[in-house]
């Protein structure tokens, strides 16, 4: 057995950024298969397109659906989520968008 010591290292300076990134990857495909799972068990089995949409969202908005799934009682109640989400957050990035150009302006 070989035991490498590295003093005042941190560990970030000595793994390359995949790997220091691969326990959030990790916990998001965890979120993204357990959502998926109980979206499923709630709705019956969903279509590729959506399981797909699903897979794509970020973590902070697997969590909102998360706890959104208990409320919905249709695949049409998950579809109308998703495209009200899609919505907001186009808002949301118009809304942040315009307020940067406003303050280029003052």
């Amino acid at each position: 057995m070989c035991i490498i010591a590295v003093e005042n290292k941190n560990l970030s300076s000595l793994l390359p950024d995949y790997l220091l990134n691969f326990p959030l990857v990790f916990l998001r495909l965890f979120q993204q298969a357990l959502i998926i799972r109980q979206i499923n068990r709630k709705l019956g089995k969903i279509d590729m397109e959506l399981e797909t949409r699903i897979r794509g969202l970020n973590i902070e908005v697997i969590e909102a659906l998360g706890e959104v799934v208990f409320d919905l009682d249709t695949v049409e109640d998950l579809q109308n989520w998703l495209d009200n989400l899609s919505s907001s957050i186009i808002i949301s990035d118009l809304n942040h968008k315009s307020s940067n150009s406003l303050k280029s302006c003052l």
